[in-house]
């Protein structure tokens, strides 16, 4: 199983659970909503961003051990959800999980 991030949306009076799953995580790191910036919201919000030219995933390939440093592709994706706070995730991809009602 993947870790993924699980909320929820009113569509037409229907609530759905939904999510994104990740696949080959590196890292992972919530930020509390009070401790956003503007640019962890711009964008982003109820939207996953990749970020580009990311010194997170720079440091990350740094400290991993030389056999898997570049074994998979590692990419920096953020979401921002209202009243909840900022998501991150160092991983290779990422998927939507179908809607359930």
């Amino acid at each position: 199983m993947s870790p993924a991030i699980r909320f929820s949306y009113k569509k037409d009076g229907v609530e759905y659970r939904t999510g994104i799953a990740f696949s080959r995580v590196l890292a992972f790191r919530k930020r509390a909503e009070r401790c956003c910036k503007a640019w962890h919201i711009e964008g982003a919000y109820d939207t996953l961003v990749e970020v580009e030219n990311s010194s997170w995933v720079e440091e990350m390939r740094a400290d991993t051990n030389e056999q898997w440093r570049n074994k998979w592709a590692m990419h920096h994706y953020l979401i921002y959800l209202d009243s909840v706070g900022c998501f991150e995730a160092i991983a290779e991809s990422w998927s939507a999980l179908p809607d359930e009602k």
